[in-house]
């Protein structure tokens, strides 16, 4: 609230919004012009219930890792339909898909770039993505390389 006060602020006004907290302190005005917009533009990248939430109340972007169609399409319906909980219209957030697209000047050499780029995923990290996208926990219970 109180960022959201200051960048709402006009400069060179001399009395406005301040804040003594436990984690920090600032004084009116800011001796910084505004942005075209007004106002930073707000993105958000949690999926949870929390952050949908915050998405829906606060966010004017959102990013989605989504890994089907069916995936994406269930997010996109539960984030606006979160949004007149808020006051806010369907409009007023853009969902954009996270990719990572992977170039090349043939299909081959693409396919052969992004085998290279997925040896290069730690261990831990692909357990841990993989773990997430089963759904399943404790995946380090079992070989890497063996069966599940």
């Amino acid at each position: 609230a109180v960022v959201t006060a200051l960048w709402r602020g006009k400069l060179g006004v001399v009395s406005g919004p301040s804040h003594d907290g436990r984690s920090f302190s600032v004084r009116y005005p800011l001796d910084l012009p505004r942005s075209p917009q007004g106002a930073p533009v707000m993105v958000q990248a949690g999926a949870s219930d929390e952050g949908r939430d915050l998405a829906a109340q606060t966010a004017d972007v959102v990013f989605t890792a989504a890994q089907t169609y069916e995936e994406a399409k269930a997010f996109y319906d539960d984030l606006k339909g979160r949004l007149a909980t808020y006051g806010r219209e369907p409009d007023d957030i853009k969902i954009m898909p996270g990719v990572a697209p992977v170039v090349a000047a043939t299909e081959a050499e693409a396919t052969a770039k992004y085998e290279e780029l997925q040896e290069l995923i730690p261990d831990d990290v692909g357990v841990a993505l993989l773990s997430s996208y089963l759904s399943i926990s404790d995946l380090w219970r079992y070989p890497i390389d063996g069966p599940l």
